[in-house]
């Protein structure tokens, strides 16, 4: 009985560490998806790929958290897309992508790889149109995104 009670304290010891360690991970995510911005940085490459338009973009990712966020092939969380709308919440276009091995510490600023984007050119004519010289000066804060990100097979969907 006492070789059972040697062999199972360690084991159950070890679960319970490792559920507690899960818990911690996954409340560290959480905190740090909640407090998360996502902003256009720049916009290059403009394309024509009938019926849509193209173009490149950085999206800056702020950490405003106090949690290191690395998301690596052995953390298995990637960006799977990026969605873009307009202050009305019209569709306009979207990125997709499967960005993997992102890392932003606590409280800083990173910029993700250049992305494709896809547009609708009817409803950006609108837009752009009719906000041209706020674009023109850079300022792409009338968008709003929708970011999917799996985490763990599992996809979560931030706004931004």
């Amino acid at each position: 009985m006492s070789k059972i009670k040697n062999i199972l304290i360690p084991i159950g010891i070890g679960l319970g560490a490792l559920a507690l360690f899960g818990y911690k991970k996954g409340s560290d995510v959480s905190k740090i998806l909640d407090n998360m911005e996502f902003e256009i940085a720049n916009i290059s490459n403009f394309g024509l790929a009938l019926p849509n338009i193209t173009f490149m973009a950085n999206i800056k990712v702020i950490n405003n958290s106090d949690v290191n966020f690395g998301a690596n092939l052995s953390s298995r969380i990637s960006i799977r897309q990026i969605r873009v709308y307009n202050q009305q919440g019209v569709y306009i276009g979207q990125a997709d992508t499967n960005l993997y091995q992102i890392e932003i510490a606590a409280f800083s600023t990173t910029l993700l790889p250049k992305m494709r984007f896809v547009i609708d050119p009817i409803k950006a004519l609108g837009e752009v149109s009719s906000n041209l010289q706020t674009y023109i000066q850079g300022d792409y804060s009338r968008l709003n995104y929708e970011i999917d990100v799996n985490i763990l097979g599992k996809t979560v969907t931030l706004e931004a």
